[in-house]
């Protein structure tokens, strides 16, 4: 890989130490950046990495750390509040930006800076973990196979833990309650609206809701499906409590002080999963592909633990960066192909009508 400097901020985060360490196993030694002076020169210390210690509320202080980089691997939570600050920084200094978002929001806004990126001749991919490098790459694989979709299913199962990174995120956005897309729009949809029983690999038929996941964004973008509903499964003694859990959680979360006061105690008491987790647990997606015929093609893939999976996605993404030279705001399959998803390992994409399998 290139000599070029590059930096992961938010590096003290779950995520964020998972993919130094993924880094360092591909002998490649990222700057290291974040807001805490003792949490990023402790694990500065630990990995014997350079680190740089700024915050992201002026934008002179960004860009003065991070003018002589190369590119950003963006992996500080919740992206709706810190994206913006750091990609408009590396829109000025010149830097490609990366970062593990799975926000609609974020997703939307880096998207609208296509046009800033490629005047500025840099490389911009919003989610280059498990959200969403997985279901985008699948989305593209079924698009394929049946090019007048107009409809697209997207499904997921991760059996693991999630962070407190992760949770801080998704409490930010449950304010907004669900969605989906119809004729090209993102609308709104009460959560768990429209459940549905999709058959997976090694599970069967599993119950499964609508959820705000980030391909509502991004596998539009890449497909030009008008018609996009996201899934995932949740234990039914929650699904039996969401018609109370929505309206309560838009109430209790609207409100920004809450939401501070909650995210502070995820801090607290939500680790991670562990190693054991990371190394033993399987993602399980699946993609549906229907055209106004009603002709359909399926297309299952089974992966790593979703943190692991991250780690690995976003170094190989770091890679192909700095040896294409892309520019704009794309989508992981956009930039790097519908295959991109099986370079990482335990990875095998499975389809309905072969009986064959890759890996």
């Amino acid at each position: 890989m290139t000599a070029k400097q590059w930096l992961i901020y938010g590096a003290t985060g779950f995520t964020g130490e998972l993919i130094i360490k993924e880094a360092i196993k591909k002998n490649l030694f990222p700057i290291i950046a974040g807001r805490s002076h003792e949490k990023i020169s402790s694990l500065a210390e630990k990995y014997k990495l350079p680190y740089r210690v700024f915050s992201l509320d002026k934008e002179e202080e960004i860009i003065r750390n991070i003018s002589d980089i190369s590119l950003v691997l963006h992996c500080a939570g919740p992206f709706i509040h810190t994206a913006k600050p750091m990609v408009d920084a590396c829109l000025k200094v010149k830097s490609h930006y990366l970062d593990i978002t799975g926000e609609m929001p974020v997703f939307e806004l880096m998207f609208s800076l296509d046009k800033k990126a490629r005047e500025s001749e840099i490389l911009i991919i919003p989610g280059v973990g498990f959200d969403v490098v997985p279901t985008d790459c699948m989305a593209k694989f079924v698009q394929d196979e049946l090019p007048d979709a107009n409809e697209l299913d997207i499904a997921f199962i991760g059996l693991g833990n999630i962070s407190s990174g992760t949770m801080k995120s998704m409490i930010e956005l449950i304010p907004n309650g669900g969605y989906i897309r119809k004729a090209g729009q993102l609308e709104s949809n009460p959560l768990g609206k429209g459940e549905r029983k999709f058959k997976f690999q090694e599970l069967g038929e599993v119950k499964v809701i609508p959820i705000p996941w980030g391909d509502l964004v991004t596998a539009y973008k890449t497909t030009g499906i008008p018609n996009i509903t996201t899934y995932t499964s949740y234990p039914d003694i929650f699904l039996s409590l969401l018609p109370i859990l929505e309206p309560a959680g838009r109430v209790l979360f609207g409100f920004q002080p809450m939401r501070k006061i909650i995210q502070k105690l995820v801090e607290w008491v939500i680790p991670g999963p562990n190693d054991e987790v990371q190394t033993n647990s399987i993602s399980y997606i699946y993609t549906k592909a229907v055209n106004s015929k009603g002709e359909i093609r399926e297309a299952w893939l089974n992966t790593r633990e979703g943190y692991s999976f991250t780690a690995e996605s976003a170094i190989l993404c770091v890679e192909k960066t700095f040896k294409s030279y892309l520019t704009g705001t794309l989508t992981p399959s956009q930039a790097f192909g519908k295959n991109l998803v099986l370079e990482i390992s335990n990875t095998t994409r499975f389809t309905n009508y072969s009986m064959g399998q890759e890996t």
